[in-house]
């Protein structure tokens, strides 16, 4: 070890490299805090290259503005570009930071979020067969990952559906809890009217409330 000294070759400190997991400490830091010893971070070290990486992809994640349309989907591909573990130390920086990550999948199922997009598109214009042919193509391996991404969206699209109808369950509940026949007769009236899956967004929500 004392071989390195002064010849840049020396790895981070075993609670460098911790700091800096907690983020505590950039690499930069770490390495100041070495050549103060009198040694500097050998830069193709692999704990530098990974936290270098992470550093990275922070920069280019606080570059883009909050009201960028595609936000998500950058953030996206920048995560998609990490390794596992750079993904959650990232998550985790973000997070004390009070960076919003919001629709970002980061786990490896994130790859296929652009594909999934694709193949809704081409449902939604009539073109299901070719989308199911394209899925099809898919290793067993990535056909897993997009079954995550599909229910990781859909579960946020029911979460957002519950917010959006909250108002109107909470209005009918009210009517049918009033104790008046003539309320209650009215919040079934209304009930009544709502579209199937309204109705299921109800159930739900009176299931959340019990």
């Amino acid at each position: 070890m004392l071989e390195g000294l002064g010849q840049g070759l020396l790895p981070i400190g075993a609670q460098d490299v911790l700091n800096i997991k907690e983020g505590k400490m950039t690499p930069t830091q770490a390495g100041i805090g070495i050549a103060g010893l009198g040694t500097q971070v050998n830069p193709n070290d692999p704990t530098v290259l990974k936290y270098k990486g992470i550093d990275d992809a922070k920069a280019q994640i606080n570059n883009i503005a909050p009201d960028d349309p595609q936000r998500t989907q950058k953030i996206q591909d920048i995560y998609n570009t990490l390794t596992p573990d750079q993904r959650k130390s990232l998550n985790y920086q973000l997070l004390l930071e009070g960076t919003s990550t919001k629709g970002v999948l980061s786990s490896d199922a994130g790859k296929l979020k652009p594909l999934y997009d694709k193949l809704q598109i081409m449902k939604a214009n009539g073109q299901t067969d070719a989308a199911n042919a394209e899925w099809s193509k898919l290793s067993p391996t990535d056909k897993i990952l997009y079954a995550k991404v599909k229910t990781y969206y859909k579960r946020t699209a029911t979460s957002q559906a519950e917010k959006d109808f909250e108002p109107t369950f909470q209005s009918i509940r009210g009517l049918k809890t009033s104790g008046d026949p003539a309320l209650e007769a009215q919040a079934d009236t209304q009930y009544n009217n709502l579209t199937p899956a309204e109705k299921k967004l109800y159930q739900n929500l009176k299931k959340q409330n019990l």
